[in-house]
């Protein structure tokens, strides 16, 4: 997500929170004797405790995590190397400090305790602004129990962190809790069938607590490609603040978040069409029908173009920087083209979409913005509407993603933006293979 978009600038308050439970060396006799995981027996690893305290402090949201997992296969060991992102920006948006870690073996019913040293605990920068923080625990073996805690901060008060509740490995407990401003309110968005029918949720003067146990693995597998929609997962996103004595809405509608991406898109330059028009000044984009017209501008993007990075619904790039480089994203070649066909006389619209895979190909009715991740186009030819996708530069005009064939998705229009029924009735999702012998 764009961790810049809607930062909260009002002044709020903290409010003393509940301290988590689980502490580094504290580990119980169930814990010290597990040898496997009754329920899920090949695990190699497993998470013992999974805890995470959220509160608000000014500005700044705040969560304090606490992890213990034990080794409990020789290919387990893999898991001794914690690696953790975090989007730094251009501002500091988010921040890791008071890491703590330590491996712990045990030998004739004594524990012995490692400290994982300031060398063992480093910054790794990556693009486009994010971070990883890598810890390497020392002297793993099998048995021993891996903890580590840390506290991370973040700018950005519309989308708070949210809980995982499950990892690639099994989790026995997970327990996220959050201590509640009064001056902010915050809609909650559950996912996966365990966290519908299992979750164990506790609410007491603006403490709220969430707690799964005895979760299984879940990791991607061979025909299972969109994994990540079935796991147990809480999110946030706020809906109201107060701003002195006023209460003010944020994203109320489908109609206010259709404006804001719209907004956000005019003030990267997609929606102006004079780069649009300068540059393709001397490019052939003629055609006896607008179909034709628009496969012209299809092609010579496709061809002219690299089509390098994720597919996300927030250019990294202005549109004078994407004509300048020839490189772009697929969702800010999604965009160029809209500019190209708008400029044609032809109607062409965003359309947000939830992928398979990402979490959310099946939308929930509330103006939830993380449920979307990428970009479909919408246009109209010849009097028929067609949906439109620049994400394979091998594939022709009209070839929708496979990941992108969803139920719905979000028409953005000025004023008027609607959830839409996404019906793409080519066969863009057959694939033929042919053998020359």
């Amino acid at each position: 997500m764009n961790r810049s978009l809607l930062l909260l600038l009002t002044f709020l308050f903290s409010i003393p929170g509940i301290s988590q439970t689980a502490k580094l060396g504290q580990a119980n006799q169930n814990e010290i004797n597990l040898t496997e995981v009754p329920y899920e027996p090949d695990a190699t690893a497993v998470i013992l405790v999974h805890e995470g305290d959220s509160r608000f402090f000014g500005n700044i949201f705040e969560t304090t995590y606490f992890v213990r997992m034990k080794i409990l296969k020789e290919p387990g060991k893999q898991y001794s190397d914690v690696r953790l992102r975090y989007y730094v920006g251009d501002k500091g948006y988010e921040n890791i400090s008071g890491v703590k870690a330590q491996t712990v073996n045990y030998s004739s019913g004594k524990a012995e305790t490692i400290k994982v040293e300031k060398q063992g605990i480093f910054d790794v920068a990556l693009a486009d602004g994010y971070k990883e923080l890598r810890i390497t625990f020392p002297n793993v073996q099998v048995g021993s129990i891996l903890e580590y805690t840390y506290k991370k901060s973040d700018k950005n008060l519309t989308f708070i962190d949210g809980w995982t509740f499950q990892r690639s490995i099994p989790t026995l407990f997970s327990k996220y809790q959050i201590t509640m401003s009064p001056y902010l309110e915050y809609r909650t968005l559950g996912q996966g069938s365990n966290y519908a029918t299992k979750v164990e949720k506790t609410a007491s003067q603006g403490v709220y607590t969430w707690t799964m146990r005895d979760q299984y693995a879940l990791n991607e597998e061979p025909f299972m490609k969109n994994y990540r929609d079935y796991i147990d997962r809480i999110e946030f996103q706020l809906t109201t603040y107060q701003s002195g004595a006023e209460w003010k809405k944020v994203l109320e509608s489908w109609e206010v978040l259709g404006d804001d991406m719209i907004t956000y898109y005019a003030n990267k330059g997609f929606y102006r069409s004079s780069p649009i028009e300068k540059e393709f000044l001397s490019v052939d984009l003629t055609g006896v029908t607008q179909k034709e017209k628009a496969e012209k501008a299809y092609y010579y993007l496709r061809n002219n173009f690299m089509i390098e990075g994720d597919d996300w619904i927030y250019p990294k790039q202005s549109l004078n920087q994407l004509l300048k480089s020839k490189v772009g994203t697929p969702g800010e070649l999604m965009l160029a083209l809209m500019g190209i066909l708008k400029s044609l006389g032809i109607t062409c619209d965003p359309v947000l979409i939830g992928s398979k895979g990402y979490g959310r190909s099946e939308l929930v009715e509330f103006p939830f913005l993380n449920q979307f991740d990428e970009i479909l186009l919408l246009t109209e030819l010849d009097g028929q509407l067609q949906f439109l996708d620049l994400t394979d530069r091998m594939a022709p005009f009209g070839y929708v993603d496979l990941d992108k064939h969803v139920s719905k998705g979000l028409l953005l229009q000025k004023k008027t933006s609607k959830l839409i029924p996404i019906d793409i009735s080519h066969r863009s999702n057959t694939v033929h293979y042919s053998d020359s012998r």
